[in-house]
């Protein structure tokens, strides 16, 4: 299983790269840009020290310039230095619009690699509130403890614990909310860590597209989250591992 491949243009350690992942020109990669996206709303953020949706900015273009300011694309690619991306807009379906409809609501799966086995850590959804168009806790989102099968926990909280039995803007209840396509869902990212071994753990960003699709948003391969998967879900981080896990870090 793969999850669905949303359109992505990348620049980073001076290369170029088209929505095929192909190195190209940066003459090629503005003029497939502004043939792309010239007229429609795409999200822009930074790939190097960065989270939290720190800088992460959607921008809708006419006619290839920015709405509102009249810049075009590569002055505003510009302000983002050497290390940039260039994502199409994921809608969510219904499922997760009910809970939030005006962020792209993300679930934190972490996989990690043990004793030859993948294993997932307690699964997270992230959902944006306050018309915020993110759902980083660190934006002001809250985030809610999801079990293996799909269904919510009955807390959501914010970075500072405060805690929500129902969505503050919409009034969804959290307990008990079923999400079916959990379980493909942590399929998917285990079997992308089976194929990248090499790093023992790794945090995925995902979601569903409007379908009800598996989209892969971005991984983190470094500064792994523990704190919120572990207060959302009220279990240890690495759940049956745990206690083999700290006895070989003592070693």
């Amino acid at each position: 299983m793969a999850p669905t491949q949303i359109a992505i243009w990348i620049w980073g350690g001076g290369v170029y790269r088209n929505k095929n992942f192909q190195v190209v020109s940066k003459e090629v990669l503005l003029h497939e840009l502004n043939e792309t996206i010239g007229n429609r709303e795409v999200v822009v953020k930074p790939t190097v020290d960065a989270g939290s949706g720190k800088n992460v900015r959607f921008i809708r273009f006419v006619n290839g310039l920015q709405e509102g300011t009249g810049l075009p694309i590569e002055l505003i690619l510009e302000q983002y230095g050497r290390d940039w991306n260039i994502q199409e807009c994921v809608i969510n379906p219904p499922v997760l619009r009910t809970l939030y409809p005006h962020a792209v609501n993300t679930f934190r799966v972490i996989t990690y690699v043990w004793d030859g086995s993948v294993y997932t850590t307690p699964l997270t959804l992230r959902v944006g509130r306050n018309g915020n168009r993110l759902d980083n806790a660190h934006a002001n989102g809250i985030f809610v403890g999801c079990t293996d099968d799909g269904h919510l926990k009955r807390w959501a909280f914010s970075e500072f614990q405060e805690r929500f039995e129902e969505h503050p803007d919409t009034g969804t209840k959290f307990e008990n909310y079923y999400i079916p396509e959990v379980p493909q869902i942590l399929e998917c990212a285990k079997q992308m860590q089976a194929r990248l071994t090499q790093l023992r753990i790794i945090s995925w960003d995902m979601s569903l597209d409007e379908h009800g699709k598996v989209v892969l948003i971005e991984i983190n391969t470094i500064g792994q989250t523990c704190w919120f998967p572990q207060m959302a879900n009220g279990e240890p981080f690495f759940r049956e591992n745990t206690a083999a896990i700290l006895r070989s870090m003592r070693k």
